[in-house]
């Protein structure tokens, strides 16, 4: 079956980044969800009023309470693109006092997701990111993601950067799990990938990238 082609924008876009805002909750959500349309990600966060409101929760919980977690945005400024979010990065910042714990990523799942494969997803992660970071400091890119009418455009590319400068100037190391779809851009910025981790009967792959700290 012939897959539909990818959207493109037919303007020019003004691309602007900034740190998103209480009042982007629902366009972050929207973002990611327009990023992640696998049937296995659907699976474990249903497109759902309720999933909305959990993730706009979830994030909002971290925006508010968790000031080393940083969700930075790209907006198309533009006559066309009205301000609009296009792509969006959640990093993880060191604290000043100690490292972020990688357990307290997620709050308690939904009555409408599968929390048992999100259990086995997010623990497997966890115990990964555990293994091979221990107990040093280090920069975590949660999420990354660019509407597809959008990409190509540097938007990612954007993100990254605001994460990566602060690694170099830190002298960090920085963590990434992630789907395949970003191994173009991780490997632009210097990440290097380690073993994937296939979710059983969901043919979905999820690999560790590592970019070492720079002197």
């Amino acid at each position: 079956m012939a897959t539909e082609p990818t959207p493109r924008i037919t303007h020019s876009p003004s691309l602007q980044l900034s740190l998103a805002t209480p009042t982007d909750l629902r366009e972050i959500t929207e973002v990611w969800y327009a990023c992640l349309p696998e049937s296995f990600v659907r699976q474990m966060f249903p497109y759902t009023p309720a999933l909305l409101a959990w993730w706009d929760a979830a994030n909002g919980y971290d925006m508010a309470y968790k000031p080393y977690v940083k969700f930075v945005v790209v907006r198309d400024e533009s006559k066309e693109g009205k301000g609009r979010i296009v792509g969006y990065a959640k990093w993880w910042v060191p604290k000043e006092d100690g490292m972020f714990s990688v357990e307290e990523r997620f709050p308690e799942w939904s009555e409408e997701s599968d929390g048992v494969l999100c259990d086995l997803f997010v623990n497997q992660l966890a115990k990964e990111r555990k293994e091979l970071m221990g107990e040093r400091k280090y920069y975590y890119l949660d999420m990354l993601g660019t509407l597809p009418e959008y990409r190509r455009l540097g938007v990612a590319a954007m993100l990254m950067r605001w994460g990566v400068e602060r690694t170099d100037r830190d002298k960090l190391e920085c963590f990434i799990d992630a789907s395949d779809k970003g191994i173009p851009v991780y490997e632009k910025f210097g990440f290097f990938p380690k073993e994937p981790f296939v979710v059983p009967g969901m043919g979905f792959t999820c690999t560790t990238y590592i970019r070492p700290a720079r002197p």
